[in-house]
């Protein structure tokens, strides 16, 4: 039932996306792991989520991540592990745009949004930006599809 937290000092020009690369849950006997975030100045303090979760995107600013253990079968305790990674960029005004998707009348329609697929870039470490798509200010996502009634 152990914790771990990062703490990522971003400037508040900056907006950070956090998505996880790869894990491993141990064998819980209670409780069940989860990873919680810290938003200085957010009203809703602390923010869990599933290691299954999508993961937050769109944060501003600094922001605290925590990731917390289990009660481990003693006999088989297992391995808790975490590669996460975190995209920090300047936020696209110029591109960011906001559409409304009402399919809600319609009937066996959906609707999927992508990025579209970046030229590529030779062997290099040039930062390419990451492109996503919010339901909310910090739901994101890199793809989504909407189905009719939604």
């Amino acid at each position: 039932d152990e914790l771990m937290t990062w703490q990522f000092v971003i400037p508040a020009h900056l907006r950070a996306s956090v998505s996880f690369l790869h894990f491993n849950v141990s064998n819980c006997e209670k409780k069940e792991e989860r990873v919680e975030y810290y938003i200085p100045g957010s009203t809703t303090n602390p923010e869990v989520f599933r290691l299954e979760d999508k993961q937050p995107g769109n944060m501003a600013g600094n922001f605290n991540l925590s990731l917390q253990g289990c009660d481990q079968d003693a006999q088989n305790p297992g391995v808790l592990r975490l590669q996460f990674q975190v995209l920090v960029q300047h936020p696209q005004n110029e591109s960011n745009k906001i559409y409304l998707v009402d399919l809600s009348n319609e009937q066996a329609l959906s609707l999927t949004i992508e990025p579209r697929e970046p030229r590529p870039v030779k062997l290099s470490r040039k930062f390419v930006p990451g492109c996503f798509v919010c339901l909310e200010s910090r739901t994101c996502t890199t793809n989504l599809t909407l189905t009719s009634g939604s």
